[in-house]
């Protein structure tokens, strides 16, 4: 058998250095990714709310049932426990890489090769990128290492352009906990019944134990908390976790989310919301586009004066049968509807139907 000729191995060699250069030249060529404000005001919630002539928060209609979103979520508006137990679950040393964690990386590979036992090597930032542009989620089938290539080059951009509060803060808004639940907003809500503001330690450590799987059963997703906490030494006990998890993953269905809370992280205040649930029926006429703010000519303060009138006086008359009415107050000199109650809610025996 003829050895290869010299001329023929470096024509070889040449080829693969330039072959090379061309992947390593790829991989750090700049790369168009989209700004942080822009993806942050391209955020939709799931509802739509009505609000008075002041802005005063009224009424809410949700309008997207596919997913279930509350407004855009500063970091300043979650719970720092839940914080440093997400970013300590999926990426630890997510402030110190630059998009890529290599020594989680090559760990993956020595792993997938030798002991053939797959591992996650997915930054914080490789995640986002892929939340941003689902093309780039690598996946298990063909092309996945194709892909994984693309979401690393897309992450190492995204460190070029967003801080790495921005990138944390785009990050936990746009995550899926579990059903439709997407942002920590929307899972501090339905499963802890709180803004996630107030979450602690052992509520934290459950909802991001339940990332890397968020349809596992509340053993697996216990026991990924506990092994989390034991593993930092936290001050947090296993039967801590599991009481909170015994809340947290008790409903199936999960019901939908409690009206007074769903703006607590917006920019209205949280002395406007009170006020919701104060027009249904009007909000159900009106509201037609997820995350739309339609301001009216109705005041807060006289619709929740009509409101309580119409409820004292079907009291008086409760002994005649009288179980429900409406309100309609104008503004005489320029006929602007002031109050525009269509029936007194749960004590109504038709309460979907818009009496005014």
């Amino acid at each position: 058998m003829n050895k290869p000729s010299k001329r023929w191995l470096r024509n070889t060699c040449g080829a693969a250095c330039v072959a090379m250069a061309c992947a390593v030249l790829w991989f750090v060529w700049p790369m168009d990714v989209a700004e942080f404000a822009s993806v942050q005001a391209h955020w939709t919630p799931s509802d739509s709310y009505l609000l008075d002539r002041n802005g005063v928060l009224l009424d809410q209609e949700r309008i997207n049932f596919k997913v279930r979103r509350l407004p855009w979520t500063t970091l300043n508006a979650i719970s720092p426990a839940l914080l440093d137990a997400i970013v300590d679950g999926e990426d630890h040393r997510f402030f110190t890489h630059h998009g890529i964690d290599w020594r989680a990386f090559v760990a993956a590979l020595r792993d997938d090769s030798v002991a053939r036992r797959r591992r996650g090597a997915s930054t914080i930032t490789m995640q986002l990128a892929a939340l941003l542009d689902p093309s780039v989620r690598a996946g298990n089938g063909t092309g996945a290492w194709h892909r994984k290539l693309f979401q690393m080059r897309a992450a190492r951009a995204i460190e070029r352009h967003w801080t790495k509060r921005e990138i944390l803060e785009a990050y936990v808004n746009l995550l899926g906990f579990r059903g439709e639940l997407q942002g920590v907003a929307a899972a501090s809500q339905a499963l802890a019944g709180k803004a996630p503001s107030g979450l602690d330690l052992a509520e934290s450590l459950v909802l991001a134990a339940l990332l890397p799987a968020p349809g596992a059963t509340p053993q697996a997703v216990v026991g990924r908390a506990c092994g989390r906490a034991s593993a930092r030494h936290l001050a947090v006990d296993c039967a801590g976790i599991r009481a909170a998890a015994d809340v947290l993953l008790r409903n199936t269905g999960f019901p939908d989310i409690a009206p007074l809370a769903q703006l607590s992280n917006s920019q209205l205040s949280n002395s406007q919301l009170s006020n919701a649930r104060l027009a249904p029926h009007l909000a159900h006429a009106l509201l037609h586009n997820p995350g739309e703010r339609l301001r009216t000519t109705l005041d807060a303060d006289i619709q929740r004066r009509a409101r309580d009138v119409l409820d004292a006086h079907l009291a008086g008359l409760a002994s005649r049968n009288v179980r429900d009415g409406a309100v309609l107050i104008v503004e005489n000199a320029t006929g602007n509807v002031l109050a525009y109650v269509g029936a007194v809610g749960d004590a109504s025996t038709a309460r979907a139907v818009d009496g005014v």
